[in-house]
């Protein structure tokens, strides 16, 4: 591989957080006896960290973020850049897995900006945050009352989405047939019997990357009680998915599609909208959960396969 494709490569990796870091919320008046100024350079040079070379750096160097730019917004909370940096927290802490740090600063967010422009935003993080801790029951209550509270609401798309998504809890997957890397046909009916992670991803997708060495930990240590994946790549060729499942050293079932990428005949089945999407079936094949990532799929999985926990 040349130095050039693997700069590229390293890039899409680290995209989404790259594009948390740069995230600016519009600006209104500051109080100059708030020290905007000052915040601002405060925040910029916090932000100003070497561009990891790996899964495990970026973890590291984003994560170390958080606690920094924690403390600035509570430094700063009545500038721009307290609010600013408080919205870097939420998201990048869902990006992180850090659910649970990222809820506490939605609440704090919307206690000290109840009239801030990006409050509508951040009451659909609170459910997207809800819905990631599997609190399903909240989560399609925010969402219900979030479409009526703001009709106009950017993302009232995403938020459909979301509780569509979430209605199919409980309800039998849509069965498909397919073809692996290989050419070999697969048939989601055909694995009936055991626990499946349906996991919608791509190569050039950052989150969907950084979620993979989890991933491997768990088929792992659960593929020989029952545990299956099954990747549906949305990466736009077939070679694409071919080289990224050999650079991670994907070991389960991966599959791709004409005509490739959001166009995959599995994904538009399932209606993806973005990835990584994950359904995880229970042995008859309905929807357990949906969107389970990092420790949440981790403790869900160990409820499920309790024989292996000590």
């Amino acid at each position: 591989m040349d130095v050039t494709t693997k700069a590229r490569r390293l890039c899409v990796l680290f995209a989404a957080a790259a594009l948390i870091l740069s995230w600016v919320l519009p600006a209104s008046a500051a109080d100059p006896a708030d020290n905007e100024a000052t915040a601002l350079a405060e925040l910029r040079t916090i932000l100003k960290v070497p561009r990891p070379k790996n899964r495990e750096e970026a973890m590291k160097t984003y994560g170390a973020l958080l606690p920094k730019l924690d403390a600035l917004a509570d430094k700063y909370p009545k500038t721009t850049t307290g609010a600013r940096a408080l919205v870097l927290v939420i998201r990048l802490g869902m990006q992180l897995g850090e659910t649970e740090k990222a809820l506490a600063a939605t609440g704090r967010f919307l206690k000290r900006y109840p009239d801030h422009s990006e409050v509508a935003g951040v009451e659909f993080l609170v459910a997207m945050l809800k819905y990631q801790l599997r609190d399903y029951e909240t989560a399609k209550k925010l969402l219900t009352a979030h479409l009526n509270k703001h009709p106009d609401f950017r993302g009232k798309r995403q938020v459909q989405a979301l509780l569509d998504k979430m209605k199919l809890i409980g309800s039998e997957a849509k069965d498909f047939t397919t073809k692996d890397l290989a050419g070999n046909t697969v048939k989601l009916s055909g694995l009936r019997g055991k626990i499946v992670l349906l996991d919608f991803f791509a190569g050039w997708c950052a989150p969907c990357v950084v979620e993979i060495p989890n991933l491997i930990k768990l088929y792992d240590k659960y593929h020989a009680q029952g545990f299956e994946i099954v990747g549906i790549s949305l990466d736009r060729t077939a070679q694409e998915a071919k080289d990224y499942v050999k650079k991670d050293g994907l070991t389960w079932t991966v599959t791709w599609e004409e005509p490739g990428y959001w166009n995959n005949p599995v994904a538009k089945l399932y209606g993806i909208r973005s990835i990584p999407s994950m359904y995880l079936l229970d042995k008859q094949g309905k929807v357990l959960h949906t969107g389970l990532r990092g420790e949440a799929l981790a403790k869900t999985l160990a409820d499920l396969f309790p024989e292996k926990e000590k």
